[in-house]
C-alpha cells in the first residue's frame, strides 16, 4: 500500500517537473535573445524592474541575483546614445535563467569598437535592491560578495574644472577601475568612486553602510565613513579582529 502511494506521488511530482517545463518552454526565444546581448549571461535571477545598458559589455556569472530596481551600465565616452530595445512586462524563465518583470535592455545605437568587458559579476553575487553600477573602463566584482540597496559603484565622474562651460558638458574623468576581491560585504547605500585612479577593496572585507571609497581598502579589512577609512583588521596571529588606531 505504502509503495503504491509513494510511487502516486512519485508521478504527480514528475507529471508537475513536466508540466512546468512545457510552460516555461514559451520563455525559451526570449531568454535566448538576452544571452545573445550579453558578453556573457550564465544562470541568474534578475528580479523586476532591472536595466542593463550596453550588455554587450558586460559579463554575468552564475548564480548571481540581482534585486529590483538595479541599474548595470557599461559605456566609454565615444558613445552617442542607447536604443532601448526591448521593454517586457511580464517575467520569464528557461534554462536556469530567471528574469523579472518589466526588464529593459539598453543596446547601443552602433557597433562598439572594442569587445571589452566594462562590468564582470562573478559567481554566487548578491546585489541589493537599487543598487547602480556604471563603468567605462572596469568593475570587476568577485565570488560571493554582497552589494547592500542603494549602493553607487562606478568607475568615472563628472568632470567639474572649467567653471566657463556647464558640468553636464564637460564629460567623464574616466580611466579608473574599481576591483572587489572574493567574499566582501558592501554595505548600504556606500559610494564607491574611481575618480581616475584603481580601486581595489581586498578579500573578505565590509565597507560600512553610508560609506564612501575612494581609495584601496586592504583584504580582511573593515572601513568606515566618508571617506572610508580602515578601523578594523584580522590579526591572523592573535586569530581574531583588532582594532586599528588612526594616527
Amino acid at each position: 500500500m505504502f509503495n503504491i502511494l509513494n510511487k502516486g506521488i512519485g508521478l504527480i511530482k514528475e507529471m508537475k517537473h513536466i508540466l512546468e517545463t512545457v510552460r516555461n518552454l514559451r520563455h525559451a526565444p526570449r531568454i535566448n535573445y538576452y544571452k545573445h546581448k550579453f558578453k556573457y549571461l550564465g544562470k541568474v535571477h534578475i528580479d523586476e524592474r532591472c536595466k542593463i545598458s550596453c550588455p554587450q559589455w558586460i559579463e554575468i556569472h552564475d548564480h548571481v541575483h540581482i534585486r529590483f530596481d538595479c541599474w548595470l551600465e557599461a559605456l566609454d565616452k565615444t558613445m552617442q546614445g542607447y536604443n532601448k530595445e526591448k521593454i517586457y512586462e511580464t517575467s520569464c524563465q528557461w534554462d536556469g535563467i530567471r528574469i523579472g518583470k518589466d526588464f529593459e535592455l539598453e543596446i547601443l545605437d552602433r557597433e562598439p569598437k572594442d569587445n571589452k568587458s566594462r562590468i564582470i559579476i562573478k559567481e554566487n553575487v548578491y546585489i541589493g535592491e537599487k543598487a547602480k553600477i556604471a563603468a567605462s573602463t572596469l568593475i570587476s566584482i568577485g565570488k560571493n560578495v554582497i552589494i547592500g540597496p542603494n549602493a553607487l559603484i562606478q568607475d568615472l565622474n563628472h568632470r567639474y574644472t572649467n567653471i566657463t562651460k556647464p558640468i553636464k558638458g564637460q564629460g567623464f574623468i574616466e580611466g579608473g577601475s574599481i576591483i572587489i576581491e572574493d567574499d566582501c560585504f558592501i554595505g548600504y547605500d556606500t559610494c564607491i568612486f574611481a575618480n581616475g585612479n584603481k580601486i581595489r577593496i581586498g578579500k573578505h572585507s565590509v565597507i560600512g553602510a553610508n560609506s564612501v571609497v575612494k581609495e584601496s581598502i586592504p583584504p580582511f579589512s573593515i572601513a568606515v565613513g566618508a571617506p572610508a577609512k580602515v578601523i578594523k583588521r584580522y590579526d591572523f596571529k592573535k586569530k581574531k579582529w583588532v582594532s586599528v588606531h588612526s594616527k
